[in-house]
């Protein structure tokens, strides 16, 4: 395991997916481990009425990648990335581009029926995922 790629989207999740890393990679030296998260596309409708919604977005999720990148204690490289588009696509074309040897992403808890009709971004990540993915919960 030398390549972890963590998925953040502001959630609560992401504190146990840091804790996560920094306890099971504590041993390991020479961790590569890639931040990132997605901004979901937004209506041009949406950006109309609100011109700066895109960057206001932009700015708070550099700063959300700043800190988790921070709070990480790996022996190795930490860096953070912003993907754009559909969420489950882009991590996955990510962690094809970048090698990563394991996913780590939260678990948003959605109900059974919204699971049903709107699908989980975990679910597909698993599903569709080369490499092993944990799900923190």
């Amino acid at each position: 395991m030398n390549k972890i790629l963590l998925a953040v989207d502001g959630s609560a999740y992401d504190e146990k997916s840091v804790a996560f890393i920094n306890d099971k990679a504590a041993k390991v030296c020479n961790i590569d481990v890639y931040v990132a998260s997605v901004l979901p596309n937004v209506d041009a409708t949406l950006l109309h009425v609100y011109p700066g919604l895109k960057d206001e977005y932009r700015a708070h999720t550099e700063k959300l990648l700043t800190n988790t990148v921070q709070k990480l204690t790996v022996h190795g490289n930490a860096s953070w990335h912003i993907l754009e588009g559909d969420v489950a696509k882009k991590l996955l074309e990510f962690a094809e581009q970048t090698g990563v040897d394991l996913i780590v992403m939260g678990c948003r808890g959605l109900s059974n029926y919204e699971e049903l009709v709107l699908g989980s971004v975990s679910m597909k990540v698993i599903r569709s995922s080369s490499c092993p993915v944990v799900i923190v919960k």
